[in-house]
């Protein structure tokens, strides 16, 4: 009986470090996506846009840049 507990324990230990790494992918893979969208962003030429347009990017961009140095990851 104690090898059985032992091997559901073992189960249950290897289900939840797999759920971990899950989780661990999924937020990677939303850091990546949101520094890609905050590359496009930045990369947004300010000079080609009319006037509403350039305040939205502007804001955008010192978003961006308050919280990239706000996370200390430049």
């Amino acid at each position: 009986m104690q090898m059985k507990q032992e091997v559901e324990t073992r189960r249950l230990d290897i289900k939840e470090q797999v759920e971990n790494r899950r989780i661990d992918l999924q937020q990677q893979e939303l850091l990546l996506k949101q520094r890609m969208d905050d590359e496009k962003i930045m990369n947004v030429d300010l000079t080609q846009l009319n006037g509403d347009q350039k305040i939205f990017y502007s804001m955008l961009q010192k978003q961006i840049i308050a919280r990239r140095l706000g996370s200390g990851n430049t």
